[in-house]
């Protein structure tokens, strides 16, 4: 018996706690995440914009910072309003300082174009492979971090082409230039050389390359080193077009790593180009995901507003009504008193009409008497 006494006041707590959830939520501002996408899709035709902007709807709102900073939370109906921000004036501000109009217009495709301009220009980012130092300067040190990370496997793919496929070095120039590869991958190598040597090819690795960092995954690229690397890879390129000999050679290991470090910054250059562009669309999509859910959070807000000022003014004119009603009851009863008392005063006693009716009635004066 009191088992089933506590569970049932635990069901009965659960039903309050979800009224009153219901309630809070019914209170609450949010925004679903579907009414965002069929704005987007009413307002441009760049389908990599609206894949985009689907994507984002999914990831978590931690991830979301600028996003985070208006919402209080992520729940079955969408983004809910942050409480601070529920008042038409304070959204109102937020949406001026990110007006969505303005921002549409950099996600509408240009002329014959099926895309936005930075949709279209991911497509060509590799042709402003000379600015890749104004790109590199603006990237953030996680993203620098990333970049430096280059997959062990990628590398030995690209280095072997570039020894075989496209260069065709014989099979001393080869190891030379493999060497470097087995020296930052951690591979048991033969020492070759004097001790002098051997430190000198040590300190050439290290700087360029974290080797303590480095595995058999992942080698690591010193983030300060990579201007060098790139002005080495783009040297090379200018003396390739401006030699007329066939063949490559790498002689010894320093030849070796040379080559090793074109190869290297080949897929620096392209990782930095595709990050810096990776950067920007991300912003896109963020301040776009921001401006359309304040848009939607404004227009909620308003209507909210306006039903609330209907109800409130139709509460003062029952009122007004009541309190007329009651005044014009008031009024008449006091009319129907006042008549009544007039009827009372207007009937008199006539004692000598009395006895002349009386004396027709065969009633005398002798009988009235007794």
């Amino acid at each position: 018996l009191a088992a089933a006494e506590r569970l049932f006041l635990l069901h009965r707590s659960l039903g309050r706690m979800s009224s009153e959830t219901k309630l809070v939520c019914s209170t609450c501002i949010s925004c679903p995440k579907e009414e965002i996408l069929r704005r987007l899709q009413r307002e441009t035709t760049c389908s990599a914009c609206c894949s985009a902007l689907r994507l984002m709807t999914e990831r978590p709102l931690a991830e979301l910072v600028l996003l985070d900073s208006f919402v209080d939370r992520e729940d079955e109906t969408g983004y809910v309003l942050n409480e601070d921000l529920a008042s038409p004036a304070a959204l109102e501000a937020a949406c001026a300082k990110f007006p969505l109009q303005e921002w549409l217009k950099n996600c509408q495709p240009l002329k014959r174009d099926k895309r936005c301009p930075m949709h279209t220009n991911s497509r060509h980012i590799f042709n402003q492979a000379d600015l890749w130092e104004d790109m590199w300067a603006e990237l953030s040190a996680a993203q620098k971090a990333t970049i430096c990370a280059v997959g062990a496997g990628e590398l030995h793919d690209k280095l072997w082409q570039h020894c075989t496929d496209k260069h065709h070095l014989c099979k001393d120039c080869r190891s030379n230039v493999m060497w470097a590869y087995d020296r930052l991958t951690k591979k048991e190598l033969p020492p070759v050389g004097t001790e002098a040597e051997q430190e000198a090819e040590l300190s050439s690795l290290q700087a360029y390359f974290d080797i303590e960092r480095s595995t058999e995954g992942t080698i690591c690229v010193h983030s300060s080193a990579l201007p060098t690397i790139l002005y080495h890879y783009e040297d090379t390129l200018a003396e390739e077009a401006e030699s007329s000999s066939k063949g490559r050679h790498a002689p010894t290991r320093q030849a070796g790593l040379s080559e090793l470090l074109c190869v290297v910054g080949r897929l620096l250059l392209r990782k930095v180009l595709t990050s810096y562009q990776t950067s920007l669309e991300e912003e896109q999509n963020q301040q776009l995901l921001v401006r359309l859910v304040l848009s939607h959070f404004q227009a909620q807000t308003l209507e909210r507003h306006a039903a609330q000022c209907a109800e409130s003014l139709l509460e003062g004119i029952e009122h007004d009504a009541g309190k007329a009603s009651k005044r014009k009851l008031k009024k008449e009863r006091q009319k129907h008193r006042r008549e009544a008392e007039a009827e009372e005063q207007a009937v008199t006693w006539d004692e000598q009409q009395e006895l002349a009716l009386l004396s027709k009635m065969g009633w005398s004066n002798a009988a009235a008497a007794a």
